[in-house]
């Protein structure tokens, strides 16, 4: 369907990140409400459903203290490439315009283009005129480029590793609170104590400490489990002054070769740090860093018994 130029505004941006990273970073609620909005405003998501006919609702809080309300309606998801949606005051509003943002690879990078087409030139112009959209859009978009240069999903951290020892002992080394906190030392945390249990869709929550000290409170979710061969764990930071918050999806397959247990971790690690610094290089390099202890102190604990 064809229409009248004059009714939209078109704003264009590429980004040093994948499409998925991009798409995720605009169709993640924790992600989305840490860049949506032109400088100065902050957001309150009621809801927020990335799908067909999917809601997405909320007040955006202006510098001044003025609110907002905003509701958009999804039309279309194609994942990693485009997202179309209705978007006004309310379902009601007479004013309601169609955005579609397309996320277009672009070598290792991203072009992310947003077409906001209204009723009327005039509508489109008030808006331009009144509401500064250009100006509020062209913040938002740098807003995010901001957002994903310090926060970004790494690609895969893989690594595999032998042990002489039975799969089903390497296997509760993981599972068992008492073996983990022996052995489970990345990035320069020493756990202190775990309530996990491998069971699906069951919440685990632990602490661990640096050297200076720092409690780092983390949470954790089994999202599959299947003994004595694989499990899946996503974990996250509950959040504390100065220390980064981090989220990991954690992959974990055991299988044998001949005498041996073999592990294979792959691991996908997204960083928020305070100040806006990318901390995602600092946290692989840790990584790897810390790995070799790591893989150490796991063969022992599996040497001596889980």
């Amino acid at each position: 369907m064809t229409h009248d130029k004059n009714r939209e505004i078109v704003l264009s941006r590429i980004f040093n990140a994948t499409p998925e990273q991009v798409f995720a970073a605009w169709t993640t609620k924790e992600l989305v409400q840490q860049w949506w909005g032109p400088r100065g405003f902050t957001n309150s998501f009621r809801q927020f459903e990335v799908k067909v006919g999917g809601i997405w609702e909320y007040t955006m809080h202006g510098p001044d203290g003025t609110d907002y309300l905003n509701w958009v309606c999804f039309e279309q998801v194609i994942v990693n490439k485009k997202l179309v949606f209705q978007h006004g005051s309310s379902p009601d509003d007479p004013n309601l315009f169609q955005v579609t943002v397309t996320f277009a690879a672009e070598g290792p990078k991203t072009r992310v283009t947003m077409t906001h087409i209204f009723a009327s030139q005039a509508e489109r112009d008030k808006v331009v005129q009144v509401y500064h959209a250009i100006e509020g859009g062209n913040q938002t978009l740098d807003k995010m480029g901001e957002f994903v240069a310090r926060s970004l999903y790494h690609p895969n951290l893989t690594f595999i590793q032998h042990f002489q020892v039975p799969l089903g002992t390497l296997f509760d080394c993981w599972t068992d609170p008492a073996n983990l906190s022996r052995w489970q030392g990345i990035l320069e945390f020493t756990q202190l104590s775990s309530q996990q249990t491998l069971n699906l869709n069951e919440e685990t929550r632990a602490h661990t400490s640096r050297q200076e000290s720092k409690l780092l409170p983390m949470e954790a979710q089994i999202d599959e489990v299947e003994r004595p061969n694989h499990f899946m764990i996503t974990a996250k930071t509950l959040g504390q002054e100065g220390v980064p918050v981090i989220e990991a999806q954690v992959d974990v397959s055991l299988s044998s070769q001949q005498e041996l247990s073999v592990v294979e971790v792959c691991g996908q690690i997204h960083v928020t740090t305070e100040r806006g610094q990318s901390a995602n290089s600092k946290i692989e390099e840790s990584f790897y860093e810390h790995l070799e202890k790591w893989v150490l102190d796991l063969a022992q604990v599996a040497r001596t018994g889980a």
